[in-house]
């Protein structure tokens, strides 16, 4: 797999690659991106940065920590391993819950 260094280069592809998918069809390119988006919502609500800089604006969003791309990744695995379009808050996977917590801004549950 290519070197990713930011949250908005992974592609559906990428995606499949990570998971070890040989052939992957536009349906499951549709559903990877799906899961892509609702992680990486999930990441911007957790953190409260932003997924896309305000125009105009100095404040860091996404895809200035590129660890995120990991967080990312392996929320697509778990929600394509358990077909699911939510992220479980309270059955985090650890590896995401340590890289999220690192970067969090926002306590409130």
């Amino acid at each position: 797999m290519e070197e990713i260094k930011k949250v908005s280069e992974i592609t559906p592809n990428a995606i499949a690659e990570y998971l070890g998918l040989p052939d992957c069809s536009v349906t499951d390119q549709n559903e990877l991106k799906t899961y892509l988006n609702v992680a990486v919502q999930f990441i911007s609500d957790y953190t409260d940065i932003p997924v896309h800089k305000p125009e105009g604006s100095t404040v860091k969003d996404l895809d200035d920590y590129p660890t995120f791309v990991l967080a990312a990744l392996v929320l697509v695995q778990d929600m394509y391993d358990t077909r699911t379009l939510y992220v479980d808050k309270t059955n985090i996977n650890k590896v995401v819950s340590s890289i999220l917590s690192a970067y969090r801004r926002n306590y409130v549950s």
